[in-house]
Order: C-alpha cells, then structure tokens, then sequence
C-alpha cells in the first residue's frame, strides 16, 4: 500500500511538471476513498443556468456546424435592451455568477425566487469578485445588492432573451441533456468511477487520486473535497469544463462538463422546437439543492475571443469563442486562457 501510494505521489508530480513545461495550468481536484463513493451525476442546473451559459455559445464562430444557425436567429431578435446581459457575461470573464445566485431550479420562476431571495451580503461578494478583475462593476449590475427593482429588471431581461434564444427548444434540450446522464450512468455501471472521471472531456484527465481540469492560461487552483464528493453537471452551450464553487467553502464544488453535441444532434434540437409549456415542464435533479450551490464558476476562453455587442444585435468584431464557445468534444481541445479571473472588459462595447 505505501508503494503504491508513493507512485501516484510521483505520478502527480510528474504530470504537473509536465504542465508547467508546457506552459498550461490546472484547477486539480482531490478525492479520498469517501469522494469518490460521492460522485454523483445530474443533467442540468436547470433552465437558468442554460440561458446565462447560452450567451457564451452566442459569441464567435466555434462549432458553426452546431450553434451557426442558432446564432443567426438569435442575433438578429435582439436588441439594445438585452446590453445588460453583456455586463453579466462579458466577452472576458470571470462573469457575474447569478447562476450561482439563483441555484438550480427546474424552471425560471423557481431561479428566479431563489435569486430575489439571496441575501445582500451574497450578491455584494460576488460584485466585489467581478470588480476586483474588472475595475468596476457596470451601473446596470451595481443597483442588485440592495434593490429588489434591480434584480426584477434584469430577470426580466434575461426572461425575455430565455423566450427568444432558448425556451422554444428547452424541452429538446433537457431531453438532450437526460440522455447525457444516462449515458454516463452505462459508464460508470461498465467502467466504475474511474471510467466515469477519465472520459467526460478531453481537457479533463484523471490521475487518481486528483482530477486535473486544464486551466488554460487562468491559474493553478486547487480543491480539496474533504469527503463531500463531486458534482458532475452536464451542460448543452457550456463548451468547456469548468469548477464552480460555493464562496468561503471550495470543497462543496460541482463540474460543469459539455455534454456531447454534434451536427445531427444539434439538428434535433433547433428543429421544430416545442413552445414552452408544451407538456410538463422537466424538473432538475432533486438531490441538487440550491443552499449548496452558491459560489464561483472557473470557466474557459479561447485567446481572441469576440468582443463585439451581439447582445445588442451586432456581430462580434473579431473572430474566436468566449468561454463556452469553443471547438471540441470529440476534438483534441484548443489551447486558452481559463476564465474566471484574467483581465477583461466590463461590458461589450
């Protein structure tokens, strides 16, 4: 046993030397024997969480077999009203988690509740994050540590961009997504955990005891799970890996992976997509709990991603893919800069 504990001692060492040879960087995640008998997998943060992930997806050019339609539609619906959501997503991150915020929910509503409700002090912290990278916090985001009217006004704004990018396909979607885990479940049945850990994307490699999630040019971080396992959460626009953790207590932190989306899938899910409310609405994974899930999201761009304000129904003025944008899944993945904390823009210009 200690012989084979010092060669995974070394084997780590050895991989992160690697790393820094090769100029990348990585958010590692530890297990112990109790993690790992704890790694759960659920299908979706919800409808929310999508839509804000979505804007990512709606940025460049990445995967034009895939999001290219989807995002020719998209742009040419909005208008200047929907700038705010540049703030909350911008071109650089890290973003304004109100995915976090809002927690899991199976529908808007549900989110929307749950972020109205969200103490001051919470959505201050996460304010004051986004300032500490940024400079400042844009006007439009400045007013929802203390003003309810805020925080109705831009989940009113995301609603409507929800209505006009997402919610005709959401039920496709969440089918999407539901097939996701349960495919991942044949895994782990087949393969066990190890299995399950190696083969969710390829910027993600499994050294037990410590899954190294490449950072790209962000930062070495380091989460120690302290017994309370890891959440794996598959996301349809959310196009690369990345941690999201509760603020002040890193070892309650989920994965968010992309789940696999090809031309032919994409296809059945921009085709003929259902109004909302057409049978009943999918509900998130119980065991998903919004009190546990608040914190930050350690997500990925690609250098040279688009700036432009297609949140206001311009074209990006450059070519590339914000952080879920990016080309890969069955791809070896490209080479970027990890998002959550490296220099950025407010809000698209």
């Amino acid at each position: 046993m200690a012989r084979r504990e010092a060669c995974k001692f070394w084997l780590n060492r050895a991989v992160q030397s690697v790393v820094k040879l090769l100029g990348g960087r990585m958010h590692r995640i530890h297990f112990t024997a109790g993690d790992l008998a704890r790694v759960r997998v659920a299908p979706t943060l919800g409808p929310m969480a999508e839509t804000l992930f979505s804007l990512y997806a709606l940025r460049g050019r990445a995967e034009e077999a895939v999001f290219g339609a989807w995002r020719r539609r998209v742009r040419g619906r909005l208008g200047p009203r929907f700038a705010v959501l540049g703030g909350i997503v911008p071109a650089r991150l890290p973003s304004f988690d109100l995915a976090l915020l809002a927690g899991p929910g199976g529908d808007l509503e549900e989110s929307a509740e749950t972020f109205l409700a969200k103490p001051a002090q919470a959505v201050r912290a996460e304010l004051d994050f986004y300032a500490g990278h940024h400079g400042r916090v844009p006007a439009a985001l400045a007013g929802l540590v203390d003003t309810l009217a805020a925080r109705r006004e831009v989940l009113s704004t995301l609603k409507a961009y929800h209505h006009a990018a997402v919610g005709s396909h959401w039920t496709r979607i969440r089918g999407h997504l539901d097939a996701e885990r349960a495919q991942r479940g044949a895994v782990l049945l087949d393969r066990g955990v190890d299995g399950l850990l190696s083969s969710l994307h390829p910027s993600v490699r499994w050294s037990p005891p410590t899954l190294y999630v490449d950072a790209g040019e962000q930062f070495d971080d380091d989460f120690v799970l302290d017994g309370r396992g890891l959440l794996l959460v598959a996301s349809f626009f959310h196009r690369m890996p990345g941690v999201m953790y509760e603020l002040g207590d890193r070892a309650t932190c989920i994965l968010i992976y992309p789940a696999v989306v090809g031309a032919e899938h994409a296809a059945g899910v921009w085709a003929g997509g259902q109004p909302e409310g057409a049978g009943q609405p999918a509900r998130t994974d119980p065991r998903v709990r919004p009190d546990r899930h608040r914190g930050r999201c350690e997500q990925h761009r690609r250098p040279g991603a688009a700036r432009g304000n297609v949140l206001s129904g311009h074209k990006p003025a450059h070519r590339g893919a914000a952080p879920g944008g990016s080309d890969h899944h069955p791809a070896a993945p490209q080479p970027r800069p990890a998002p959550s904390h490296p220099d950025r823009t407010d809000a698209p210009e």
